[in-house]
């Protein structure tokens, strides 16, 4: 079996600064697209920041389509960020790997 059996159907997001409020002022939206992708296995990364020891976990994430670091995924109804540069691992432009971090406390 491929990785690709594992797909499912998600959505992804991407940071749209095109939009306009009623201001004429920019504004951060987001652009919404379907993608088949997988969120595979977690590893846990440890960083020191403000004087502190903290743990953050990253999954591992495969995707159809070429996706863009800070891009937003809709996974199973939970919301990942990608926090790597996607590599086309084949050369085949079917097969990106990244890897996410779950995001909490979002609408």
């Amino acid at each position: 079996m491929a990785i690709e059996d594992f797909y499912i159907e998600s959505t992804r997001k991407t940071i749209n600064t095109n939009t306009k409020n009623s201001k004429y002022e920019n504004v951060k939206g987001y652009t919404e697209s379907s993608i088949m992708c997988y969120v595979g296995s977690r590893t846990a990364i440890e960083q020191f920041s403000q004087g502190k020891w903290t743990i953050k976990s990253q999954y591992k994430f495969f995707a159809d389509t070429e996706c863009s670091h800070g891009d937003i995924i809709v996974y199973k109804s939970e919301n990942y960020r990608i926090v790597s540069d996607p590599q086309n691992t084949i050369n085949a432009d079917h097969h990106f790997k990244a890897f996410v971090e779950k995001m909490e406390n979002v609408n």
